[in-house]
């Protein structure tokens, strides 16, 4: 859901605002002013992993840059912020913390 809505809001930003398929606008809507209420609680660090992965569709190297962070946190980082602004938004399904994120991370790599 939070990828979603943070994709509406980058394609937003290009002026992409007709997407392809139809959209139930009044949910799209209660789910934006959700969000909104949700970011501005999100420490900087969240925030900013948020706006640069999802509006300005950056890569990872560029996130981590930009944020001050190694790359290689980046998958944590995100989930982090993904898990925050959920749990900010009263969201529901399941509650990723950093902990879950790891482990996910490490099987596939195992």
């Amino acid at each position: 859901m939070t990828g979603a809505i943070c994709e509406s809001m980058r394609r937003h930003a290009v002026g992409e605002l007709h997407p392809a398929a139809p959209v139930n606008d009044r949910i799209d809507m209660d789910d934006a002013e959700r969000i909104n209420r949700a970011f501005v609680k999100l420490s900087q660090i969240h925030r900013g992993v948020l706006q640069w992965t999802y509006v300005v569709g950056a890569k990872p190297w560029a996130v981590a840059g930009a944020c001050g962070f190694a790359t290689s946190e980046y998958d944590v980082r995100l989930g982090d912020a993904q898990a925050a602004i959920e749990a900010a938004a009263g969201g529901v399904g399941e509650q990723r913390t950093v902990r879950s994120v790891v482990e996910k991370k490490t099987e596939r790599q195992g």
